[in-house]
């Protein structure tokens, strides 16, 4: 009787690829050819994942500063009086 090993199919490794945190991926890269495919793979889904949070990041940010009138030399005299304003209201004795 021959029973299959369920850490050798393709769809197992990619379910248990897909919970395992980057450190423990590097450990795992090593154990076969199976394991190597499915880890590039799920690095390849988390890189993309990451790009376009981070383009998408990038958009708002621009949006806010083209939505913004105010330029860095005006928002250093507002932070610092609203610091001593902050001051003089929360005093510690």
């Amino acid at each position: 009787m021959h029973t299959y090993n369920p850490l050798t199919l393709p769809d197992t490794i990619a379910e248990i690829v897909s919970k395992l945190p980057l450190e423990d991926l590097d450990n795992c890269i090593q154990i076969n050819r199976t394991w190597y495919k499915e880890i590039c793979h799920e690095l390849y889904k988390r890189r993309k994942n990451f790009n376009t949070k981070y383009y998408d990041l990038l958009e708002k940010l621009d949006r806010c500063h083209r939505k913004s009138d105010i330029n860095d030399n005006e928002i250093e005299p507002i932070y610092n009086n609203a610091l001593i304003t902050f001051d003089e209201l929360v005093k510690v004795e």
